[in-house]
């Protein structure tokens, strides 16, 4: 009787494929780990208003984009993209948004659903109307220029309520900013208040102090998939559509 032979060719090829899956499984998930874990970090410094931070996780997380591209010949890079890149615009726009460029946070999520987008696009429309009532006060126009202005600006955050009515319907967490900032929106009261100008606040520093782990820097990130996005971060800026008052941070 012939004795069986245990290695052929189509078992070693189908080990090889085998080995292949579970080493890609494995790299997958060690990626999808630090993946997550820079994401958290360059939330942080979303949150905190560092710039400087936030630019370099925001370029930390493209290393993991390029990544899924080489997935592509395999057909996986679509599936990946949609497990863990589905948000990468938000998080872009985030960055627009801390560095103050409004007008890209708008074209870039013009269109776009969920409640990070509309939300983050309603917020940057507030901005660009605080900076045209801003411009408006300058004495050197004719009245006809700064009325036309003034009424531009209250026009433009009149429409952000229809971004706030979309972020509160897909707010799974029912967060307050949105609800406060869809009622700032329609009252226009609250919107003089906001476009009014403010007395500049002097800060001063009084001495070092601070106990362990009230360094900015140990903080969880807020930034767009967690938490909610502050107007306010900037020193100096008036209070356009109000954060979460009583929240704990905003991100």
């Amino acid at each position: 009787m012939e004795k069986a032979k245990r290695f052929t060719i189509r078992r070693v090829l189908l080990a090889a494929a085998y080995l292949a899956i579970f080493c890609s499984a494995e790299i997958l998930l060690f990626n999808g780990k630090w993946f997550y874990k820079t994401l958290n970090d360059y939330s942080g410094a979303v949150s905190r208003g560092d710039q400087l931070a936030a630019r370099d996780y925001l370029q930390n997380l493209q290393y993991f984009y390029e990544l899924n591209k080489k997935l592509h010949p395999l057909g996986l890079d679509g599936i990946i993209s949609e497990s863990f890149f589905k948000d990468a615009q938000n998080y872009q726009s985030a960055y627009d948004y801390l560095t103050g460029n409004y007008e890209k946070v708008i074209k870039d999520l013009q269109g776009k659903e969920g409640y990070w987008a509309p939300y983050m696009r309603a917020n940057a429309k507030w901005r660009l109307a605080q900076g045209i009532f801003d411009g408006s006060l300058n004495k050197s126009k004719d009245k006809k220029t700064i009325m036309d202005e003034k009424k531009q600006a209250i026009e433009m955050i009149v429409m952000t309520k229809d971004d706030y009515e979309r972020a509160i319907k897909n707010d799974s967490g029912l967060t307050l900013p949105p609800k406060w900032n869809y009622d700032m929106s329609t009252d226009p009261s609250a919107i003089a208040r906001a476009l009014a100008p403010k007395p500049i606040k002097v800060r001063s520093r009084l001495g070092e102090g601070g106990n362990k782990g009230n360094n900015p820097g140990d903080r969880d990130g807020d930034a767009p998939g967690k938490g909610t996005l502050d107007l306010d971060k900037k020193g100096g800026n008036k209070p356009g559509p109000s954060p979460n008052p009583g929240a704990k941070r905003e991100g």
